[in-house]
């Protein structure tokens, strides 16, 4: 490093870390504005990646300043647009809520009604917030990771799903147990009926809980583990799947089988009709079996040359949607048993999805490339292509559009009606997630360049962008709109509240602590180690004995880092 930088960095010590260099301690607008009257921009990067660190060492109760966003940017794009970036995000709004984690979150979820949000970890903790207080009202523990956080349909209750082998019933209000779910191995399947009355689980069996009368009042068997659980849509019927190549349907009032579905392989995908009277089953043995309920018979079987990877009814119920590894999807007017239309790809279709009116199918497959056929017309109308792998395919709550999400690092919005792409949305990283506004005016993408972007779905105009320190997983609208909650690998789920297209509120509320302070100083020395001598030795012994705190530290690759700083100090009691 040249002489001035060490020159700024120790004046920045003596600012920040209490030395004597200056007279009095700079507030942040102070420091920004003595920041842009630095010339040289190497040094001025310098000042800023040492005020990062500091930052995250202070645990700033999660405050993310503009600092944040300009040194990511530096390291990418050099130093010259640096003013422009400092104070285009001194301005750039906070969370509602920051609710931490120690370790990554697994599952986001909003209560039905939009006043609860529910967060679930690999610290083995789920979180209760009532989001209108700002203040949590439960957290909920295993002894195990967290998989999934499930309201009931009321939203007076939550169900958990840990790897430890259980699944839980809580009280939304007060955090307390009402019913604890134990299988031999790890739950498969969880599902809630639809009036929240009961709750079935998978694993080496399947248990059918009444949750009123807080017992279970049903044990289904398999000759092997249970993988899936499907209620009908009125909660009188229970289908359950398992790796013994069976599905089974239960009338859960007259606790008996209704009927035995038998394929020749696994099965990997199942779908009740809308109106529950049909039961779908899509098979490693290249077959989809259409079992008609009150017939109590195989009505159709639809044969492929390949696995069978996507089964989907339409809206309506009078259509069935397929997807196989035999490059092909079908469509079967199930009344008249017949198919009306095969649709090719160059390689598997994994995924399909009708648009709301069921006038319309979206069909994605490895080949990069997504179909929108004419259901009514049996004609493609579109082909939208990606240069990678596409994780995401979502229809506008009216049907109108399209979204599709690439590992091209780019989310593009096609208008059905205009039949032309109005909208391309470039990340830096994988787009791993898409989710509408429930009125369709807004999308939220989640992306592996530690950002989610709210976007206006007419012209794709950015309207924010959230930085994280992790992949953004998990995105989830209030049933309003108001708000997006969320969730990302650096251990954060946060709710932003909108205001017609702009997040407002600069209200935050996080966790703090020894742990807290841990994962902060982990972040820092991530800026550290990236970039070398910029950070000082009393700086980094400082962050490696707060990281230390962290309980996975001594796995982390930090430690080499830490190590070595102890040795440079000549203080073999530090932080290890």
């Amino acid at each position: 490093m040249h002489f001035l930088g060490l020159i700024i960095i120790a004046l920045l010590e003596g600012i920040m870390l209490g030395g004597t260099t200056s007279s009095k301690a700079l507030t942040k607008q102070e420091m920004f504005e003595e920041a842009i009257k630095v010339k040289d921009e190497n040094s001025l990067a310098s000042l800023i990646v040492q005020e990062l660190a500091v930052l995250h060492w202070a645990a700033m109760m999660g405050k993310r300043d503009a600092i944040e966003l300009v040194v990511r940017k530096i390291r990418k794009q050099g130093a010259a647009k640096f003013e422009e970036l400092l104070w285009y995000r001194i301005d750039e709004p906070m969370a509602l809520l920051s609710l931490q984690h120690k370790y990554m979150v697994n599952a986001v979820s909003w209560s039905p009604d939009g006043s609860k949000l529910a967060t679930g970890s690999n610290d083995n903790t789920a979180q209760i917030w009532d989001v209108q207080a700002k203040k949590m009202l439960a957290i909920i523990q295993h002894k195990d990771r967290i998989l999934g956080v499930l309201w009931s349909s009321d939203g007076s209750k939550l169900a958990t799903v840990s790897w430890d082998n259980t699944a839980q019933i809580w009280d939304s209000q007060d955090g307390k147990v009402i019913a604890t779910m134990r299988h031999e191995n790890f739950y498969k399947a969880v599902s809630w009926s639809p009036d929240g009355s009961k709750f079935a689980t998978g694993g080496s069996a399947a248990q059918i809980w009444d949750v009123r009368e807080k017992k279970m009042i049903a044990t289904i068997q398999h000759k092997s583990s249970v993988n899936t659980v499907s209620w009908s849509p009125d909660g009188s019927k229970l289908a359950t799947v398992s790796l013994d190549k069976t599905a089974q349907i239960w009338d859960v009032g007259k606790k008996k089988v209704l009927a035995n579905i038998l394929h020749k392989d696994w099965i990997i995908k199942v779908s009740w009709s809308p109106d529950g009277s049909k039961f779908a089953t899509g098979s490693s043995d290249k077959t989809v079996q259409i079992w008609g309920v009150h017939e109590k018979k195989v009505l159709a079987i639809i044969q492929h040359k390949g696995v069978v990877n996507a089964v989907s009814w339409s809206p309506d119920g009078s259509k069935l949607a397929t997807g196989s590894n035999d490059d092909t999807s079908q469509i079967w007017d199930v009344q008249k048993t017949k198919r009306l239309v095969t649709i090719r790809h160059e390689n598997s279709v994994n995924t399909v999805s009708w648009s709301p009116d069921g006038s319309k199918l979206a069909t994605e497959s490895s080949d990069k490339r997504v179909q929108i056929w004419d259901v009514r017309e049996k004609k493609e109308l579109a082909t939208i292509r990606h240069k990678g792998i596409i994780n995401a395919v979502s229809w506008s709550p009216y049907g109108s559009k399209l979204a599709t999400g690439s590992n091209d690092n780019t989310l593009q919005i096609w208008d059905v009606h205009e039949n032309k792409i109005v909208a391309t949305i470039h990340h830096e990283g994988w787009v791993k997630s898409v989710t509408w506004s429930p009125d369709g005016s807004m999308l939220a993408t989640g992306s592996t360049d530690n950002t989610a972007q709210i976007c206006d779905s007419q012209d794709g105009k950015v309207i924010a962008t959230i930085q994280y320190d992790g992949w953004v997983d998990t995105l989830s609208w209030s049933p309003d709109g108001s708000k997006l909650a969320t969730g990302s690998r650096d251990c954060t789920a946060h709710i932003w509240r909108m205001s017609g297209t702009v997040i407002d509120s600069a209200v935050s509320a996080v966790c703090s602590g020894a742990e807290k302070e841990g994962l902060e100083a982990l972040l820092a020395l991530d800026e550290c180690a990236d970039l070398g001598g910029l950070c000082s030795e009393s700086l980094l012994i400082g962050l490696c004995h707060a990281a230390s705190k962290v309980k996975t530290f001594r796995h982390d690759k930090y430690q080499k880092l830490c190590s070595v700083i102890a040795m440079i100090a000549n203080k073999p009691g530090a932080p290890l």
